[in-house]
């Protein structure tokens, strides 16, 4: 991936993440409670976005 890009999906991911932190912030929410059922499928799509910006962004320590 080139350096512009990369950073154009970092500054937008950012971006998504204090309009979130802003909107909790406030606003007043109740607690998610998912059911079991749904609990794992949400936790193996976060963990995969997770990872797939772990790795973009090359961390941990690609660069020592």
């Amino acid at each position: 991936m080139r350096g512009s890009t990369l950073h154009k999906v970092l500054a937008g991911l950012m971006l998504l993440m204090a309009a979130a932190l802003l909107v909790s912030h406030l606003s007043t929410q109740d607690t998610l409670s998912l059911p079991l059922w749904a609990q794992a499928p949400c936790g193996v799509v976060a963990g995969f976005g997770i990872g797939v910006v772990a790795a973009i962004t090359g961390w941990p320590g690609a660069n020592s």
